[in-house]
């Protein structure tokens, strides 16, 4: 529960590069820039153009992969000159999918800054293309350095930071590396599993959520509410009696009918092994390299999603209301994040998002592979956000990004929303960078 100091370079333009007059077409600009060009005719354009969430199905003019900052301000230049969009891409992972737009340049970083650079101190330099499975693996071979980031390794690392410390999601320009705070590795972690039915929800999460908040910062915890049951998954940095003793005092060990219980004591690395072996489908006996490296893939399917910030403990009758929600559907799942600990300890005003105060998050989601299964899904997701509404504060998360979402910039910014405006004035007054939850010029 905590969060790392980092810079970040953003290249807004680079008044140096130079176009040639001869370049009549918007792909004759791409190819003579230094970067690798995937248009509509491309054989590896149909799966290019792809992002994480196969609810969104955008056809882009072409996918520009840049292995430098010079390339990243050529392309930007080529866009502009021929009044096309340019859309940065790290992980792809956008919920709605503003990673790639119809007709746009997509700016794919995965190939050119996906690099890991530490610089013999507890600091190192990182690419915006690198995902954090890559970042993990690549500091635990270094060093056994760890960041804190999240438990998917697909994610890219930028658009992580960016949502939390910058504003980021393509509001002002393109990150291409970022200098990132690094500590030391624990010397031993606990991953913890723990599953109740359906029947007891609402009791575990009146526990968890007065416990979780205030835990001691080496631990870290979610729940999930879904149509099975509720499960927490939770990291401890230390051994598993001092685990187990937190538990105990938690109370949630005392919920009757508790259907699954394991804690594992292992190293930091294989921790994050076994979290993201949940979102990808890999093995935990699969090589390791394989689990965190570059060529991570996640399970791709279709889903929708939004978020609350909670400032103050729910109480039964919404979390009734969730129990009810996610009973109706088995696609549809509840998760609340827990924060305090560091993130409590930024005052909001530190940095683009304004919901640290809060004692966690909910994210409230539901995925689909069939097409046919979509119109119900999102029927779910409206009546689920309809019903939840009135009991929430105007408050939520952007990296879970949902364009159904009302009042949506003063609910991701709160009162940083006339600052950052004032950031995007300055740098990029014509609105070059957009999309549909870009922040507005004032």
């Amino acid at each position: 529960m905590f969060i790392s100091r980092v810079a970040c370079v953003v290249l807004l333009i680079s008044l140096s590069v130079h176009l040639s007059a001869a370049q009549a077409t918007l792909l004759d600009c791409l190819n003579a820039t230094n970067a690798t060009v995937i248009d509509q005719s491309s054989p590896a354009y149909s799966t290019q153009r792809l992002v994480a969430n196969q609810r969104i199905n955008r056809t882009p003019a072409a996918i520009a992969l840049p292995n430098s900052a010079q390339a990243v301000s050529e392309i930007v230049l080529c866009c502009r000159k021929f009044n096309v969009s340019a859309v940065p891409r790290s992980g792809g992972h956008s919920y709605e999918g503003y990673s790639v737009a119809d007709n746009s340049v997509v700016v794919d970083m995965t190939q050119g800054f996906n690099f890991y650079e530490p610089q013999g101190d507890t600091t190192a330099w990182a690419g915006s293309g690198i995902r954090l499975g890559s970042l993990y693996y690549e500091a635990w071979k270094e060093g056994g350095e760890v960041f804190p980031g999240g438990t998917c390794p697909d994610v890219g690392l930028s658009g992580l930071l960016l949502g939390a410390k910058g504003g980021g999601g393509g509001n002002f320009g393109i990150v291409t590396r970022m200098h990132l705070q690094m500590y030391p590795q624990p010397n031993t972690t606990t991953l913890i599993y723990l599953e109740w039915p359906a029947s007891e929800a609402v009791q575990v999460m009146q526990l968890w959520q007065a416990w979780a908040p205030t835990a001691p910062d080496a631990m870290t915890s979610n729940l999930q509410m879904a149509q099975y049951g509720v499960q927490m998954h939770g990291l401890y940095s230390g051994p598993m009696s001092e685990a187990n003793a937190l538990l105990q005092a938690s109370g949630l060990l005392n919920v009757s009918g508790i259907q699954y219980k394991q804690y594992n004591e292992q190293p930091f690395i294989q921790s994050a092994l076994d979290f993201g072996a949940e979102t990808t489908g890999i093995s935990t006996s699969s090589p390791i390299n394989l689990m965190l490296g570059p060529n991570v893939t996640e399970w791709h399917n279709s889903w929708k999603a939004g978020s609350y910030d909670v400032p103050t403990a729910l109480n039964s009758t919404v979390l009734n209301l969730m129990q009810q929600a996610v009973n109706q559907n088995s696609n549809g799942w509840i998760q609340f994040s827990a924060y305090g600990g560091q993130i409590s300890r930024v005052p909001s005003t530190a940095s683009a998002y304004a919901g640290r105060y809060s004692l966690y998050n909910i994210q409230y989601s539901i995925g689909w592979q069939n097409p046919s299964d979509t119109q119900p899904s999102m029927a779910w997701f409206a009546q689920l956000q309809q019903t939840l509404n009135p009991y929430m504060v105007n408050s939520a998360y952007v990296n879970y990004i949902d364009n159904s979402l009302q009042n949506w910039e003063t609910a991701y910014y709160g009162d940083n929303l006339q600052r950052l405006q004032t950031v995007k004035q300055t740098w990029d007054p014509t609105n070059f960078w957009n999309n549909p939850q870009t922040i507005p010029l004032p």
